[in-house]
């Protein structure tokens, strides 16, 4: 039996020659519309949702930390910011995560090239319940909780800094 001798490509390989081939085949393709903001309306949802619990769980943990050190917000210690940004950046992804979920699934998916979004919905929950919605969420959060921690202590840092100037 002979081998293949065909190569493989690389893996992460791409037929494009870069961003601009991307847009400028998936306009020809598939048009402005459809193939540059395809997604756009699930991914407002998440954005929208998503930042309110962001702020609102962020704000709420530190007044909350707060009043049980016997501190005002800003005199928090830099490790309960963290956390206050750890637990935001998980509510940030759990509430609005079916909203991202559809998002992907209208960009990646051809078979729901051009559905709505309330049509590829109610045919994923229809075929696989809430956990086709919730696929992911896991390791979503997990990376959420470092990430949005050092982004919370950041700010606080640069905000404190920027203060004292």
């Amino acid at each position: 039996m002979r081998a293949n001798n065909k190569k493989k490509p690389p893996l992460g390989a791409t037929p494009y020659k870069g961003p601009f081939d991307v847009v400028k085949r998936t306009v020809k393709s598939e048009g402005v519309r459809r193939g540059l903001f395809k997604g756009m309306g699930a991914t407002m949802l998440r954005e929208m949702v998503g930042n309110a619990f962001w702020f609102g769980v962020y704000e709420s943990s530190l007044l909350e930390f707060g009043r049980r050190l016997g501190q005002d917000r800003e005199n928090v210690p830099l490790k309960f910011k963290a956390l206050g940004g750890a637990l935001a950046g998980m509510a940030y992804w759990a509430a609005p995560y079916p909203f991202d979920t559809l998002k992907s699934i209208q960009q990646t998916n051809t078979r729901f090239s051009g559905w709505s979004m309330r049509k590829v919905f109610t045919t994923v929950y229809a075929e696989a319940g809430l956990r086709g919605l919730y696929q992911g969420l896991p390791v979503t959060l997990m990376r959420a909780a470092p990430a949005h921690a050092l982004v919370f202590v950041t700010f606080e840092s640069v905000n404190a800094r920027l203060l004292l100037s």
